[in-house]
C-alpha cells in the first residue's frame, strides 16, 4: 500500500466537520495526515496521553488542551499488522455541538412543560381560593374540599419543582451561553412552587383552625437568622419597588421550632410589607434575642433567664387603622383602608398567631394608618419554655 495513495485518499474526502486523521510510524513522527491544518501538530504529549500508547497496541481516547483555552479529543489504535499508529482529532466544542444542540431542545421542551404545568398549577391555586371564600359557611364541606383539592394540587407542584431542580441540575454541567438566563428562570418557578406549596398548606392550617383543631408541630431545631434570609431573597425577587434589608445582631439564633411553618410566618409578614405598601419604599426585617419574659405570656412567674428570639418587620405604607387594630389577627378580618382596594383572604395573620402562639410566643404589631406598621414575634428558644406556654 503507497502511503502517497493513502494520503491522496484521505485528503480527497471534504471535510467539515473539523475531523483530522494521521498516521504515524513507530518513532512517533506523523508520515500521513488528512490535510496541511490538521490539529494534530499543536497537540502537545503530556502524562495523559503518548503516541507511545498506541504504538504499543493501546486504544481509547483523551482530551487534550491545544492552543489558547481550547481542547481537543483525540482517539488513537495501533494498526494492525503494521508499527503505525492512527490518531483521529477533532475540536472538543464540535465533537459535542450535536450533543449540546439536543440538551438545549430538550431543556426548551422541559422548561415550556414546566411553565405550562406551572400556570394551570396557579389557575387552579385561584379557583382553589375563590371555591373556599364560597364555602365558608359550609364548615365540614369546606374542610373536605380543601383537603382533597390540596392533595390534588400538590402533585402538579410536586412534579414542577422535581422538573425545575433536574433542570437545574443538567444547566450546571451544561456550557450554554445562556446558561445564566435559564437558571435564572429555573429559579422562579421553583420559588413560585414553594410560595403555591406554602398557601396550601396555610388553607390546610385555617380549616383545621376552624373546627377547633391545633396543629401537630414537628419541631426541630431550626435557624431563624438563615430561614429569614433565605425568606427574604426569595420575597425581594417578587418586587423591583422595595428594598428588604436584614438586620442581625448575631449569627445564628436557633430554637425548636417547626421551620415549615415559622418560614410561612416569615414569609406572611414580609409578603404583607410588601403588599400594603404599593409606593415601594424599605422594608427592614431585624433579629435579635433577649433574656427577659414576655407581658401577656401565659404562663405567669417566667423566669428572666428564659432567652427569646426576636423578629421584627417594619414597613413604612398604609399601616392600619386604630379602629381595626384590636382585630388584626382575627380570621378574615382586613383593614378598612384595604378591604376591596388590595386582595387578600384575612387568613394569613390568623394563621401566623396560631402558629407563633402554638410555639409558646407572642406575635404583636404596631401600627398607625399612614405610617406603616411594625410587626413583632417574640419565640422561645428552650424546648421547656416553649411547652410550658403551649
Amino acid at each position: 500500500l503507497s502511503t502517497g495513495r493513502l494520503e491522496d485518499a484521505l485528503t480527497s474526502t471534504p471535510r467539515d466537520d473539523g475531523v483530522h486523521i494521521a498516521v504515524v510510524d513507530s518513532q512517533g513522527s506523523i508520515f500521513v495526515r488528512s490535510g496541511p491544518d490538521a490539529l494534530l501538530p499543536a497537540i502537545p504529549a503530556g502524562p495523559e496521553w503518548d503516541v507511545a500508547a498506541a504504538l504499543s497496541g493501546s486504544a481509547g481516547v483523551v482530551e487534550v488542551e491545544t492552543a489558547g483555552t481550547s481542547s481537543a479529543l483525540v482517539a488513537y489504535a495501533p494498526v494492525p499488522s503494521a508499527p503505525w499508529a492512527v490518531l483521529v482529532s477533532q475540536q472538543t466544542d464540535a465533537a459535542f455541538g450535536e450533543i449540546r444542540d439536543q440538551l438545549r431542545d430538550e431543556l426548551l421542551l422541559l422548561g415550556l412543560t414546566a411553565v405550562v404545568i406551572a400556570l394551570l398549577a396557579f389557575h387552579l391555586g385561584n379557583r382553589l381560593t375563590r371555591a373556599y371564600d364560597r364555602q365558608l359557611e359550609a364548615v365540614g364541606r369546606v374542610d373536605a374540599f380543601v383537603a382533597a383539592a390540596s392533595h390534588d394540587l400538590k402533585t402538579p407542584l410536586t412534579a414542577v419543582k422535581t422538573l425545575a431542580q433536574l433542570l437545574q441540575r443538567r444547566l450546571a454541567r451544561s456550557d450554554r451561553p445562556d446558561a445564566p438566563w435559564l437558571a435564572d428562570g429555573l429559579a422562579e418557578i421553583d420559588a413560585a412552587t414553594n410560595r403555591m406549596t406554602r398557601q396550601i398548606n396555610e388553607l390546610l392550617d385555617a380549616a383545621r383552625f376552624q373546627r377547633g383543631a391545633g396543629l401537630e408541630l414537628q419541631r426541630r431545631p431550626t435557624d431563624l437568622v438563615a430561614l429569614t434570609r433565605r425568606v427574604t431573597e426569595e420575597q425581594q425577587k417578587t418586587t423591583e419597588h422595595h428594598r428588604i434589608r436584614v438586620r442581625s445582631s448575631c449569627d445564628k439564633l436557633t430554637g425548636p421550632w417547626d421551620e415549615e411553618r415559622l418560614e410561612r410566618v416569615v414569609a406572611n409578614l414580609v409578603g404583607n410589607a410588601i403588599k400594603y405598601s404599593p409606593a415601594g419604599g424599605d422594608i427592614t426585617v431585624s433579629l435579635n434575642h433577649e433574656s427577659t419574659a414576655i407581658p401577656g405570656s401565659v404562663r405567669s412567674g417566667d423566669s428572666a433567664a428564659d432567652r427569646w428570639a426576636l423578629l421584627t418587620v417594619q414597613d413604612h405604607g398604609l399601616g392600619v387603622p386604630g379602629r381595626d387594630l384590636p382585630y388584626i389577627f382575627e380570621r378574615f378580618h382586613r383593614g378598612a383602608n384595604v378591604a376591596g382596594i388590595i386582595s387578600g383572604s384575612g387568613i394569613g395573620l390568623a394563621g401566623a398567631k396560631q402558629i407563633v402562639e402554638q410555639h409558646g410566643g407572642v406575635i404583636t404589631v404596631v401600627s398607625s394608618e399612614g405610617d406603616g406598621s411594625t410587626f413583632t414575634v417574640r419565640l422561645p428558644m428552650d424546648q421547656s419554655s416553649a411547652a410550658g406556654r403551649q
